[in-house]
């Protein structure tokens, strides 16, 4: 993942980091060193710290070492609109209580307890299968 292409601008994660100030399930947000991570205060009470960045299609592998590089990551969001990621990320992820998120998908899994299940089904709609089971686990986010 070190590619310059995969670290997201500036200016989109400055649109990020107050666009996260005004959701209403954050109390809190706060910059690290790395302009890549982030640490959020949840009006619940419990921190969450994301990873942006702007792969544009986010892989397993991409999950992998982004957590690799900082196992307390909670969620990874990639900030461009026509960025995405695959099936095996999510999968991958919500195994282990981890979230990879579009910046839409993101905002939208904050109002979730268990936000690690969030999954937009703009992924495989054609797939009928899929889009089961992604209905089953819906239930299973609250």
């Amino acid at each position: 993942m070190s590619n310059e292409s995969e670290f997201p601008d500036n200016a989109s994660v400055r649109n990020f980091l107050e666009a996260l100030g005004q959701h209403n399930c954050i109390a809190r947000v706060e910059e690290t060193a790395d302009t890549r991570t982030v640490n959020l205060t949840l009006q619940t009470g419990a921190g969450m710290r994301i990873r942006v960045t702007n792969i544009y299609c986010v892989g397993e592998a991409d999950v992998v070492e982004i957590l690799r590089e900082d196992p307390s990551i909670d969620a990874i969001v990639t900030l461009s609109a026509w960025n995405r990621f695959t099936s095996d990320a999510w999968d991958y992820c919500s195994e282990r209580q981890k979230g990879v998120f579009t910046w839409k998908g993101f905002f939208g899994a904050l109002n979730y307890r268990k936000f690690w299940l969030y999954h937009e089904l703009s992924i495989d709609l054609n797939d009928y299968e899929v889009a089961a089971e992604k209905r089953r686990r819906r239930r299973e986010w609250n």
